[in-house]
């Protein structure tokens, strides 16, 4: 696999320094395509919500979604139709509604929300050479999950892009929705998993997310290649 590297641009730190980016490379993600994930996992999906006792009434105050909310409203979207991935999760769990997709995006669906972060994985070796958390850009394609059109990308957007010539975005608007060239299938073999944070507790969180991550990874028999965070100090990471 050829080298791939995560970076921040200064752009983003001049509006938001205290943002950081934890990172997760995992082999053998087949392994789970297979597994059957133990109940205890699945408790995890409400581990942030009781802790925290956050109703569908006050989600919005809890300072991370808060965060997130103003941030989209910076880049120009409306964040009562446009929410964060965190936002949009926890509300499928305090609604009861959250739906299986495949074992390994449960896992990390259930990290997502007990530790109140935003989380996503991506297919590493469909990544092409630098990805980077960055502002819009004339000519940025994405072609949506799931999605039937292609989504207009503008300058206030954030995104994180790589360097494909066609689709460069991989996730619109920081983590609200993700592309169909690097989406992760129970085929995938590598993985790359991304956690967001936007606030100081975010990051005290990470660490923990992260060793609660990578213990149920390894139970059901995947591989922790790398993990750890890029910041204001250290903007950027060879995966």
């Amino acid at each position: 696999m050829k080298t791939k590297t995560l970076t921040i641009a200064q752009e983003v730190f001049d509006n938001y320094p205290e943002i950081s980016i934890g990172f997760m490379v995992v082999d053998n993600l087949h392994q789970i395509a297979i597994a059957k994930l133990p109940e205890e996992i699945k408790i995890l999906s409400t581990k942030g919500i009781s802790e925290n006792a956050i109703t569908l009434q006050n989600l919005v105050e809890f300072p991370t979604i808060a965060t997130w909310r103003q941030i989209y409203q910076n880049c120009g979207v409306k964040p009562k139709t446009f929410k964060s991935s965190i936002e949009s999760l926890l509300r499928r769990f305090l609604q009861k509604d959250y739906k299986g997709i495949i074992p390994i995006v449960d896992l990390y669906n259930y990290i997502s929300s007990g530790y109140i972060l935003s989380v996503g994985g991506y297919n590493i070796e469909k990544i092409e050479g630098t990805l980077t958390l960055r502002y819009g850009k004339h000519g940025d394609r994405f072609i949506p999950l799931n999605g039937k059109e292609d989504i207009t990308v503008s300058s206030q957007h954030i995104i994180y892009a790589d360097e494909n010539q066609d689709e460069p975005v991989i996730c619109w608007m920081w983590n609200h929705k993700d592309s169909k060239r690097t989406m992760l299938t129970n085929e995938v073999k590598t993985g790359l998993f991304i956690f967001d944070c936007v606030t100081p507790s975010d990051k005290t969180r990470l660490i923990a997310a992260q060793e609660e991550f990578s213990k149920n990874l390894i139970a059901l028999g995947a591989t922790v290649v790398s993990k750890g965070f890029i910041d204001n100090i250290n903007n950027t990471i060879i995966l």
